[in-house]
């Protein structure tokens, strides 16, 4: 399943297959992808989402955030479960789903 979603200006993409995630930016006519590993995660929103990771270096917050957020999409059963949480998720920061591809179709709007 494929996922594109717009916040202003900017246009992300995210592949869920299976439990894998591949996160992709389009800048100008580039698209630039990542896995979870590659995500640059912030410090006060790891806190916000573990506030027990509290008192931990910076870099381990980051660490343990990532093997979380890893951990909570495995506990996940399907993939529209995973993108049902993914648009949940990306909504509260102000990203909005423009297109979803399910299996091969053509891509589905949505407004």
């Amino acid at each position: 399943m494929i996922l594109m979603f717009r916040k202003g200006t900017d246009n992300a993409l995210i592949k869920v297959s299976g439990h894998s995630l591949n996160f992709s930016k389009v800048m100008g006519s580039r698209l630039i992808t990542t896995t979870i590993e590659g995500l640059r995660f912030d410090v006060r929103g790891c806190l916000l989402e573990f506030p027990d990771l509290e008192g931990l270096p910076d870099t381990e917050i980051i660490k343990q955030g990532k093997q979380r957020f890893k951990e909570h999409i495995k506990k996940m059963q399907t993939e529209k479960e995973i993108s049902e949480y993914i648009t949940e998720d990306l909504g509260k920061h102000g990203y909005r789903l423009q297109y979803f591809q399910r299996a091969g179709f053509r891509p589905v709007k949505c407004q």
